[in-house]
């Protein structure tokens, strides 16, 4: 495991060498050259944070339908 320092709040966070093995699975090879991909510079709970950002719970339906 390597210890890891978390960009948005600072915390130390575990990277264990399962989640380096699957990030290096996941990397692309192109012409047979392998990419490596980052690591992350995020912990897990800002990740999660980041992921669902995007979502919008609770303005389902700002304007009326226009069936009715």
């Amino acid at each position: 495991m390597s210890a890891l320092t978390c960009i948005s709040c600072t915390r130390l966070f575990a990277l264990e060498e399962r989640e380096k093995e699957v990030i290096a699975k996941l990397a692309p090879v192109i012409n047979g050259v392998t990419y490596e991909l980052p690591l992350p510079d995020f912990c897990y709970e800002c990740r999660t944070k980041q992921r669902m950002a995007w979502r919008n719970d609770r303005h389902l339906y700002v304007r009326s339908c226009d069936y009715s």
